[in-house]
């Protein structure tokens, strides 16, 4: 008997209909963790906001970096209770983003650079505690 009739007539470890649904079930946990960890609260991206009578805090972002995400993730927290601060992000993955980034001078993910209404920027922080962003938040008033 060849090895390849030997493999033929070897008896499956599991039915089909079982893989099958193996692999459906690995799929729809994959789907919904990937769901689970898309931003839930989006931010805004218009640079041109910057200059326009409102204090504007911009965060720079690389999505692949933990200090990026864990700064979003800190604002998020109080981004509703320091109106009229809005917090916007220059992603840089994105030509606007990399380009206003490089015209600051500050290409690290995770860095918010604080500007009031007239557009002067007036702080720059390395975000790794709330009080990193009230330190910006203080620069404003």
């Amino acid at each position: 008997m060849s090895s390849t009739q030997k493999s033929k007539n070897k008896p499956r470890l599991l039915p089909r209909w079982i893989q099958h649904l193996l692999t459906f079930a690995i799929i729809a946990v994959s789907l919904a963790l990937a769901w689970a960890l898309l931003p839930t609260d989006s931010f805004d991206t218009d640079l041109q906001k910057i200059g326009q009578g409102q204090p504007i805090a911009v965060l720079i972002h690389e999505t692949a970096s933990p200090n990026s995400m864990e700064a979003m993730d800190l604002i998020n927290e109080i981004r509703y209770e320091v109106e009229p601060l809005e917090f916007i992000v220059a992603t840089l993955g994105h030509p606007e983003g990399r380009e206003f980034a490089r015209q600051q001078q500050t290409e690290t993910p995770g860095l918010l650079l604080f500007f009031d209404g007239e557009g002067q920027r007036t702080e720059v922080v390395f975000v790794q505690s709330l009080e990193d962003i009230n330190r910006g938040i203080r620069s404003l008033l």
